[in-house]
């Protein structure tokens, strides 16, 4: 059954099949395996700019949002039947993805953590002319086309999953961003209102 996951994905990630191909098990253990491996990987992309404990929240907030998006997604559709096809999916491919980006991060990453700390320690630097560090081509276009991959890459699976427009499935992956980006407010909002308590 993994081995038939890995190579539904690989085939979802060029954009062949669908996510109604996702081997569907009874016992939840591929969905669990999905969740882990999404936060793993998701994990491990953070990691190499922020530590771990920073990372984590950001891996179970994307996990988090694509799990709410589709189900919000395919309830109103009445389609609640193909979630955990759809949410596995999504997963495993945004774990494939991600992955692919460790080594373009890794290459950018320095650059852009150095500048931050010059940054704190001189706040002036933004009004200069073109205070932004100077980051490696390759490694930042590869970022840009796996960033832009992925989001197509989600945006087919929710197209198909919920029988909706590709124009539709576009605004399902931003709304995975803008749950993603509430999610992270209101955890900025509670760690602000917590200590003051």
């Amino acid at each position: 059954m993994f081995l038939q996951a890995l190579t539904v994905s690989l085939r979802l990630v060029f954009f062949r099949g669908g996510p109604q191909d996702f081997p569907f098990s009874e016992t939840r253990e591929l969905s669990y395996a999905c969740v882990a491996i999404a936060l793993l990987a998701n994990l491990l992309a953070a990691s190499v700019a922020v530590p771990v404990l920073v990372g984590l929240p950001t891996a179970l907030i994307i996990v988090a949002s694509y799990a709410f998006t589709a189900r919000s997604a395919l309830k109103s559709r009445g389609l609640m039947n193909r979630y955990a096809q759809t949410l596995n999916a999504l997963l495993a491919t945004n774990a494939l993805l991600t992955l692919a980006m460790i080594p373009a991060l890794m290459k950018v990453s320095p650059q852009i953590i150095a500048f931050y700390h010059q940054l704190e320690q001189n706040p002036d630097l933004l009004s200069q002319a073109d205070p932004w560090p100077k980051l490696d081509t390759l490694s930042s276009l590869a970022l840009d086309v796996l960033f832009l991959w992925q989001f197509a890459v989600s945006a087919f699976i929710f197209r198909q999953a919920a029988n909706v427009t590709m124009f539709v499935g576009i605004m399902l992956v931003l709304l995975v961003g803008v749950v993603m980006m509430g999610i992270s407010f209101l955890l900025s909002l509670l760690a602000a209102i917590v200590p003051a308590s």
